[in-house]
């Protein structure tokens, strides 16, 4: 896009009704300066424009314009022009003609878009250009009550839009340079912004703001007071900053660039003073250097301006104006953060992203479009397609756009184009600057702007009385307003009721009550409220006043509060009022409301409205007095509203509602209509002394009256000190009030002689005495006659003695325990009546306080105890019950002890301490030692009889089990440990019998003498013998030669056996001869062979088949007698044959071996 250089700016917008319906509908602007010209008041005629006319779409605007549409082209009446310029004239009247050549009359006024403090500044701050040098209007078009016009005169350029209902808006500006040559130099255009080919690329960046998503519900509080109109009278001051490729655009001119920006919010500000809102421009910020700012999506743009602008600018919103096209162009704003400062996440701020030229077409509409709609958001508005608007929040205003905001059915199509807030850009209805913003979002900017409170005020009502005295029934008080404003309007108000009649700048005050001020001009502003008092027109010497009756008449509604507006009325009696007795006073009516939660609902949660009945102009639409209730608090709160003094005769409408989803009916209330008044009070006839004759001034109170005394005085005081009647009557503004009295005498001097000891005090009204002498007090009585005592005072002495004791603390001293330092007085009567006074001081050994420490262990170890001791006067010492006499003391086993302490002072401290340790493990073990020698049989078992579980053990030989078996010969150990951790250790041993050795002693037989004897040692005596020969005694005879075994069974089932021979006797020695024993037999893994007289050289096993399954060969033995060990590898169990070798001679014997 190529920009050209502007010279010369005015800007335009008008707006036109679309039929005969609407034109009825005037807006506001329309309105005022319709009655400015019935007013009489002078526009002047200007002339503009040195030529005019219609082109058709052709050369000129043929790739910007549709098709067979036509504009305007007109040439600048630059004396004219001048001449606004220096003169600076307030209303003018300027005729135009629309591109389809229909003439418009339009009648402006000027307003001003700078504030007396706005400036223009660059990046640092620092002011680099001047507010003035244009001109601003803003207006209508006569005879189309909906139009809107607003105009800006700069030296050499207008810059303008006309907006039409029917037809939508007109542009109005300076077309591009060199455009063509049907365009003359500084020619400028005036074209329907329909006809334009392109559609605004506008989109709101809004809803991709994540922290506002949530936000929907639209809350407009109404005002209390009833306002003439419905915003305060303020003023919004607004911070444009612009960027620098806008600085650039305008051919890096700051005049150009502030001449551009109020020509633009020119229009922004005519399109919010038809909401009637006020705004100004406080600062223009031009960057003339590179400026900071991100140029990506709209939500990077908001977050990184508000972050680095944060609250640094002057105003109430700043908004960031660029012409560096962004990723959506459009704009984008935080919603309803007017006056919020920024908190790091949002804040007042936001961005706008305007069109210099749609080609040679000035696009002044878009641009004023997009900076008023982001305005808006920042006032709390949201778009018309949001689901958050009608009654219940929920619904959409128009169907331009599917909801951005929650979901809900599609809206109506608007009539005549969108409203400022919508998108209907998009969509052939347009957007039409007549309709503004439209009435909900209307009101919610409205609302803003009288709600918050950083907005400055345009004025400040104040009223003042015309005097501060005292005033009484039937004197002329007034209120009087300031300041005095010939444009604006008053209304006086008597608590909540606007009172008829009165619309000038003074009210009379006839009764009591609090007043308030409204001055309006297109808006509304409330003085603060005055409380005044009208006392009664009753004369009072002196006397006791009876109140007068008060009375009441009430009419009572009784309605439901639930998720949906409910609504309900009451009649107020049409003749309560006028039955009031005349002579009443402080008629008013009353709104009494009681709200009555049901169930878990809540207090605060109810809200309501009412209409009193038509004439009385009192209501409000949001009656909200629970406000400042607690969360969750569910009670039943009455609430009174003093809504003044009028007639409340007719229908009274309520509504009341309920915030909170809660299952059937939330709450009942109860709204009551009071008409309450008084009668005057009575003065009643009493006795008023003169005090011991004195003269007394009585006053008859009310001011600048006329007075009639009984005594023929006619002033406003008198003074007397007759006794008897007194009577006066007092006359004012034509009212008369009497009042009499009986004037007695009274004494006052009183004499009050007093003897005293020297302890003791006299008390005389507020003062007390302990020193001989004469003292005079006044005592004031409510009949002014002071009662004057003359106290005479004598003081007879005592006599005190001391003396000091020591007591422990709570020791008893005269019954009564001591904790503290103390003296004691006793009183003794002595012969003159006083007292003699004998003070003890006792001084209270400080408490003993102390405090064991425990570290319990196992009870066998004992616990470890400390006492920690404080207070009394130290040098402790201990006494245990068995005599130990420390304070720390270890192995302290489980049990109750009294501890005596006892302190230098001989003071003492019990304690009972109790220990409780851990239970000591304790074992009884079950031990079955070895039945017969060389098994593994032997067994423990361990048996806890105390201890906590669970028990963790260890044996010496790896078990880890309360049983321990198969156990050897010798001894074990056992570790035990429980879940304290106690610990138990013992040695339990297993013992075995020896082997049985059996000898059998032999005599060769020669035939059957043959003998054998058998020698058994080891095991466990006695023994059975069983031989082969069936015998079962430890010695045969009778045998013949040849094999024979003797069976040994010991006491405990263990057997042995010995084979021997009986040789034949040939009187030739025999190896066999020799005695061998073969030890253990049975054997399982070694074998001894022990001999008297044989020194074996080999050795040889053979199984019962003959089988060789053994030999020991080499065989080494030192001597004779020692045991030759063999061991008894790889051979099964079973019957085996020895064969024991010694030189040539050899000894056989059977061996059994047993594996099991």
């Amino acid at each position: 896009m190529i920009f050209h250089r502007p010279i010369f700016t005015v800007l335009l917008i008008l707006v036109i009704s679309k039929s005969a319906c609407l034109y009825a509908q005037q807006n506001i602007l329309y309105k005022e300066l319709t009655r400015k010209i019935s007013d009489k008041q002078a526009f002047q005629e200007v002339d503009l424009f040195s030529r005019t006319s219609t082109l058709t779409a052709g050369p000129v605007g043929q790739d910007q314009l549709k098709s067979g549409s036509s504009f305007v082209s007109l040439q600048l009446n630059m004396r004219e022009v001048h001449h606004l310029l220096s003169e600076k004239l307030n209303f003018i009247h300027v005729d135009v003609m629309t591109p389809d050549r229909k003439s418009l009359s339009l009648y402006l006024e000027r307003q001003e878009v700078f504030g007396e403090e706005s400036r223009i500044l660059d990046s640092d701050h620092k002011i680099i250009g001047e507010t003035s040098g244009g001109v601003y209007y803003r207006g209508v078009a006569i005879g189309l009550p909906q139009s809107l016009v607003a105009l800006s005169i700069f030296e050499d350029q207008l810059i303008g839009v006309i907006s039409l209902p029917v037809t939508g808006n007109l542009v109005l500006g300076k077309a591009k340079s060199g455009s063509s040559t049907e365009l003359s130099l500084n020619a400028h255009v005036l074209f329907y912004e329909r006809d334009l080919i392109a559609k605004m690329p506008f989109s709101c960046g809004t809803e991709e703001i994540p922290q506002l998503n949530g936000e929907q519900q639209l809350s407009v509080q109404g005002i209390s007071q009833l306002p003439v109109y419905d915003v305060r009278c303020r003023k919004v001051k607004v911070h444009l900053e612009c960027d620098y490729k806008l600085y650039q655009d305008q051919a890096r001119s700051v005049n150009q660039v502030k001449n551009y920006m109020t020509g633009l919010f020119n229009v922004v500000k005519t399109l919010y003073y038809n909401e009637y809102i006020q705004i100004e421009i406080s600062d223009i910020l031009v960057w003339t250097n590179q400026d900071p700012y991100l140029h990506t999506t709209l939500a990077n743009i908001i977050y990184h301006y508000a972050g680095y602008r944060k609250d640094n600018f002057t105003g109430n919103i700043t908004q960031l104006i660029s012409t560096f096209q962004p990723q959506q162009p459009g704009g984008i704003a935080f919603v309803g953060t007017i006056c919020q400062n920024y908190n790091g996440q949002s804040g007042p701020h936001s961005f706008a992203f305007i069109y210099n030229t749609y080609s040679n077409f000035p696009t002044y509409s878009w641009s004023v479009y997009v900076m008023a709609h982001e305005m808006g958001h920042n006032y709390g508005s949201w778009h018309t397609h949001s689901c958050v608007w009608g009654v219940n929040k929920n619904s959409q205003l128009d169907n331009c756009q599917p909801p951005d905001l929650g979901s809900c059915a599609s809206g109506p199509a608007p009539t005549g184009g969108g409203t400022i807030m919508s998108y209907c850009h998009l969509t052939s209805y347009g957007i039409n600057f007549s309709k503004g913003f439209g009435k909900e979002p209307g009101d919610l900017l409205r609302n803003s702007v009288s709600t918050r409170s950083c907005f400055e005020d345009l004025v400040s009502p104040q009223t003042n009385r015309t005097t501060l005295s005292k005033v009484w029934e039937g004197d002329n008080l007034y209120l009087n307003a300031a300041p005095k404003l010939v444009s604006y309007l008053y209304d006086w108000f008597h608590y909540d009721y606007p009172i008829p009649g009165e619309d000038s700048s003074s009210l009379k005050i006839n009764y009591s009550g609090v007043y308030k001020l409204a001055m309006s001009n297109r808006c509304t502003n409330f003085s603060k409220s005055d409380s005044i008092t009208i006392a009664d027109f009753q004369v009072n010497l002196g006397c006791p006043v009876r109140k007068g009756k008060r009375d009441s008449v009430i009419s009572t509604l009784t309605m439901n509060a639930d998720d949906a507006e409910s609504k309900d009325s009451l009649v107020f009696p049409a003749n309560a009022f006028n039955a009031i007795p005349a002579a009443a006073l402080d008629i008013l009516v009353v709104l009494r409301t009681k709200i009555a939660p049901i169930g878990s609902s809540w207090t605060q949660s109810v809200t309501m409205a009412y209409n009193a009945p038509i004439g009385t102009n009192v209501s409000n639409t949001n009656y909200y007095p629970n406000e400042f209730e607690q969360y969750y608090f569910s009670g039943v709160k009455t609430y009174t509203r003093i809504l003044g003094r009028f007639d409340p005769k007719g229908k009274w409408v309520f509504f009341a509602r309920d915030l909170r989803p809660e299952v059937g009916i939330d709450a009942k209330v109860t709204q009551e209509i009071i008409l309450t008044w008084r009668m005057p009070d009575t003065v009643e006839v009493c006795d008023i002394p003169l005090c011991e004759g004195q003269p007394r001034t009585f006053d008859a109170g009310i001011t600048g009256a006329q007075y009639r005394w009984s005594t023929g005085d006619t002033t406003q005081q008198i003074s007397t000190k007759t006794q008897g009647p007194l009577a006066v009557t007092v006359t004012k503004n034509g009212r008369t009030s009497s009042h009499q009295i009986h004037v007695t005498t009274k004494t006052i001097h009183y004499d009050n002689p007093r003897v005293i000891c020297a302890n003791e005090k006299v008390k005389v009204g507020n003062h007390e005495y302990n020193q001989g002498g004469i003292y005079i007090d006044t005592l004031l009585d409510r009949d002014n006659c002071d009662s004057i005592i003359t106290t005479r005072l004598t003081v007879k002495p005592v006599y005190h003695t001391f003396d000091s004791l020591e007591l422990c603390y709570g020791d008893l001293f005269m019954s009564q325990p001591l904790y503290n330092d103390t003296t004691v007085n006793s009183s003794f009567t002595s012969d003159q009546n006083c007292d003699s006074l004998h003070t003890t001081f006792i001084h209270v050994n400080a408490e003993i306080k102390g405090s064991a420490s425990v570290q319990i262990a196992c009870d066998d170890e004992g616990a470890s105890v400390n006492y920690s001791l404080s207070g009394g006067s130290g040098g402790f010492t201990f006494l245990w019950p068995d005599g130990f006499d420390q304070a720390h003391r270890t192995q302290v086993h489980s049990g109750t002890y009294l501890i005596e302490v006892v302190d230098a002072a001989a003071c003492t401290w019990l304690d009972t301490l109790k220990v409780a340790n851990y239970d000591s493990i304790g074992i009884a073990a079950l031990i079955q030692d070895i039945k017969c020698a060389g098994k593994n049989d032997g067994r423990i078992e361990l048996i806890p009889v105390s201890g906590t579980q669970p028990f963790f053990i260890n044996w010496s030989n790896g078990n880890n089990a309360l049983v321990n078996d198969s156990l050897g010969l010798g001894k074990y150990t056992v570790y035990i440990s429980d879940q304290n951790g106690c610990k138990y250790e013992n040695i339990f041993e297993i013992r075995s019998p020896g082997y049985i050795f059996i000898d059998v002693q032999t005599t060769p037989s020669q035939g059957n003498d043959g003998s054998a004897k058998a020698s058994v040692s080891g095991g466990v005596p006695p023994y059975k013998y069983l031989w082969s020969t069936q015998d079962t005694t430890d010695k045969i005879s009778g045998l013949a030669p040849g094999d024979y075994s003797v069976s040994i069974i010991d006491a405990n089932g263990c057997p042995g056996i010995y084979f021997f021979s009986i040789n034949r006797s040939t009187g030739i020695e025999n190896v066999q001869d020799h005695k061998v024993m073969i030890y253990p037999n049975p054997a399982s893994s070694l074998i001894f062979i022990k001999g008297w007289n044989v020194k074996p050289t080999s050795v040889a096993i053979y199984s019962s088949l003959g089988k060789k399954v053994a030999e020991f060969k080499q065989l080494e033995i030192s001597d004779k007698s020692q045991a030759l060990e063999l061991p008894l590898v790889n051979i099964a169990g079973g019957i085996y044959i020895i064969e024991i070798l010694e030189g040539n001679s050899k000894i056989i014997r059977k061996l059994v071996i047993d594996k099991s």
